[in-house]
């Protein structure tokens, strides 16, 4: 029987959230998805308006966890919940949890975060989702989300802050690209990057799939995309990038290929 772990459990125990919805949009979204089946949403539109009534679910997870504590795992830190954010953030840092930020990081809300977190570095890590360099495919895939300069200058400016900084590359939108990608993301954070498979891609983008349809170069972005998901071209992108120092791989990857986190073979 397997013992690997997936999704948010190979980064963590535990996971933390304050709010439904997300002003990111993000195509992708399992959050989105989850929320539409469950019928938490009445439609993929209501996702974008971020509904604070939720944060009790914050506040009812104020407590001392044993292990790592990931948050938030179903939305983003914005400025319209910046400041419950800090809030949050702050008081499970102050009970001594050890927190993994995650975050497609916008300037102002990084400073913030990095300044009202400031006593607690020895506790916090912020791994940042950049899976291109493409602004043009950041901006089809993740609509609302900050652009690829700017989370490039958030990575920078909290590894100058002094804390402890990583990537996520998953989804990974620029498989063929993503040497260079990995290259330019290790320039400004000796933290890991990691490498991971847009999951369940039809499931998860079902809902927009009227619209994707209209438009014919949409529609080829999506077929790029979902080719590029096969075990074929993991091994392609794994060939690429083995080697390479500070990369991690996630499950999708690791079932694929027979290989742990680190690239070795199991």
């Amino acid at each position: 029987m397997s013992t690997r772990k997936t999704g948010t459990r190979e980064w963590s125990e535990h996971s933390v959230n304050w709010q439904l919805g997300c002003s990111n949009g993000c195509l992708y979204c399992y959050a989105r998805q989850q929320a539409l089946r469950f019928k938490r949403i009445k439609t993929p539109e209501e996702w974008t308006k971020e509904r604070g009534e939720t944060f009790t679910r914050g506040l009812n997870a104020m407590k001392k966890y044993k292990g790592v504590v990931m948050c938030p795992t179903q939305q983003d830190i914005t400025p319209k919940n910046l400041r419950t954010s800090i809030a949050l953030l702050s008081r499970l840092a102050a009970l001594g949890n050890r927190l993994l930020i995650v975050s497609k990081p916008r300037p102002e809300c990084i400073e913030a975060l990095c300044d009202a977190l400031r006593d607690y570095k020895d506790r916090v890590e912020f791994r940042f989702s950049i899976g291109c360099l493409d602004e043009n495919i950041r901006r089809f895939w993740e609509p609302g989300a900050p652009c690829v300069v700017h989370r490039i200058v958030c990575l920078r400016e909290t590894v100058r802050s002094g804390f402890k900084t990583s990537v996520s590359c998953e989804p990974l939108l620029e498989p063929w690209n993503a040497k260079r990608l990995v290259t330019e993301l290790r320039r400004h954070t000796g933290g890991d990057v990691w490498i991971g498979c847009l999951n369940h891609m039809d499931q998860r983008i079902a809902w927009a799939r009227p619209t994707i349809n209209e438009d014919i170069y949409n529609r080829s972005r999506v077929i790029e995309m979902g080719l590029w998901q096969d075990s074929a071209t993991i091994r392609t992108v794994f060939s690429l990038l083995d080697g390479i120092p500070g990369i991690r791989f996630k499950d999708s990857y690791q079932k694929v290929l027979g290989i742990d986190s680190y690239g070795k073979a199991v």
